[in-house]
């Protein structure tokens, strides 16, 4: 998306400085460069590119450490037998010092395995000839591993390598796997077409507004929960737009042909079909890929962390209303007013 702004921009200066229209633009692989210069996996280690440098320099500006209840809710998951693992595109170096400064030293502790450098979506769309995982020697691919061990962390890799250590661990042939991201792109639709279970972090949902209520109780039963810090004034202003409305639903007007007047919250949608009278149509493109290839959404894993490990949530799949998937309830603006 920001590429989108910088294309946009540099037209207009290339432009204005001919005076005209041009028939044709030849920068975009410098753009590219750029980019890479920036962002490439060598580029921590070397220290150098902009971004990386700036991270190092003062990590705790850039990331939160988990809450303690986070963290003893991936023990408890060990404890009770699930398989815990974590998967990133970040390169190994990039993802020890993120994980060091986010849950500690220990980090590795909370899974049985770690999978970095795994460059999503295509871990879950490239075969396992295309994708195999790597050992990890130096900060770099060493050794190519057919087989996935406890305990240990590997490179790149593919989603059918995993699922043979899934099966072996679990004893089952289908295990169900609960995959947790940030990413619609990355973290939903890709696992969603493998048969796991996406439970999208969705900070919009704090940010549009979720009532006081809701960050001290749940559905499920009462437990002893903590405080939860939602957004920053500055935060909701960066997640949000003005200009856009809400990121769930759009309240245009519009005129129809036969001189009726249809708003885009109105309760029967040709994207949703039927939807619950309580709450605006989930009807926004962003909305659209939530509602169909996430299973649950929730702002952040604290919500969650003192639930018993067998809560039944809703989902996305009960299409009758638009509360059902949203946990631990819709954000505010689906609320009919």
């Amino acid at each position: 998306m920001p590429g989108c702004v910088v294309c946009a921009r540099l037209v207009d200066i290339i432009d204005k400085q001919a005076g005209k229209r041009q028939e044709e633009y030849t920068f975009w692989p410098d753009v590219l460069e750029c980019f890479g210069h920036v962002y490439q996996r060598e580029n921590f280690a070397d220290d150098i590119g902009g971004y990386f440098p700036t991270y190092k320099a003062d990590p705790l500006r850039y990331v939160e450490p988990c809450s303690d209840a986070v963290k003893g809710w991936f023990k408890k998951l060990k404890d009770a037998g699930k398989v815990t693992f974590l998967l990133t595109s970040s390169h190994v170096d990039y993802a020890e010092s993120l994980l060091e400064n986010i849950l500690g030293k220990d980090w590795q502790d909370y899974f049985h395995v770690a999978m970095m450098y795994a460059r999503k979506p295509g871990y879950f769309t490239k075969e396992q000839t295309e994708r195999p995982f790597y050992s990890i020697v130096n900060n770099k691919e060493g050794d190519e591993v057919n087989e996935i061990q406890t305990g240990c962390k590997y490179l790149q890799g593919s989603v059918h390598t995993f699922h043979s250590y899934l099966k072996k661990m679990s004893g089952k042939e289908n295990p169900k796997v609960a995959y947790f991201g940030d990413s619609v792109r990355s973290d939903v639709l890709p696992p969603q077409s493998v048969g796991w279970h996406p439970f999208l972090i969705l900070e919009e949902m704090e940010a549009e507004g979720l009532s006081e209520d809701s960050k001290d109780q749940t559905d499920g039963p009462p437990t002893k929960r903590g405080k939860i810090a939602g957004p920053s004034t500055t935060e909701k202003e960066f997640i949000t737009s003005s200009i856009w409305g809400s990121f769930f639903t759009d309240q245009t007007v519009l005129n129809l042909p036969d001189g009726s007047v249809q708003t885009g919250g109105d309760e029967h949608d040709g994207m949703n079909g039927q939807v619950d009278r309580q709450f605006e149509s989930l009807n926004t493109l962003w909305g659209y890929f939530i509602q169909t290839y996430a299973d649950v959404a929730i702002p952040q894993l604290d919500y969650i962390a003192d639930l018993p490990l067998d809560h039944q949530f809703g989902t996305f799949a009960d299409t009758t209303h638009h509360s059902a998937g949203f946990f631990p309830q819709p954000p505010e603006t689906l609320k009919k007013k």
